[in-house]
């Protein structure tokens, strides 16, 4: 049902890691036609940073990243029946290496904004 390879998620994440990482949550988003990414890395201190805010990692890195991530998921996604498809996908995972990982199947593409909002408060906060 779920082909989706956790473990090559996260090394490609990896590439884009600070040395002393905590936690990281990362976003998936598709809808008809565009997906979204983003990631958020918590260094110990309780608070996420935003991996476009991460010193010294480039944006064209970040972009690099977020290709090969959606290369990974796209077409295992694709391959669900409707019932199955999910819209928002969220990945947590610890360095001392607990994982989870949780699906919305709600098609959110019409309060992406909102609902991204409500995501960050649900995850970030």
């Amino acid at each position: 049902m779920n082909d989706i390879s956790y473990q090559n998620i996260f090394s490609i994440i990896e590439k884009i890691l600070p040395e002393n990482w905590n936690k990281i949550v990362l976003y998936v988003q598709y809808d008809k036609i565009s997906y979204s990414i983003a990631c958020y890395v918590d260094n110990g201190n309780g608070k996420y940073i935003d991996y476009f805010d991460m010193p010294e990692v480039s944006n064209d890195l970040i972009n690099n990243v977020c290709s090969e991530i959606d290369r990974e998921i796209y077409p295992e996604r694709r391959k669900l029946s409707k019932e199955q498809k999910w819209y928002v996908m969220t990945m947590k995972v610890s360095s001392d290496g607990k994982f989870s990982v949780e699906y919305d199947y709600n098609d959110v593409s019409g309060n992406i904004i909102e609902h991204f909002i409500e995501w960050k408060k649900k995850y970030l906060e």
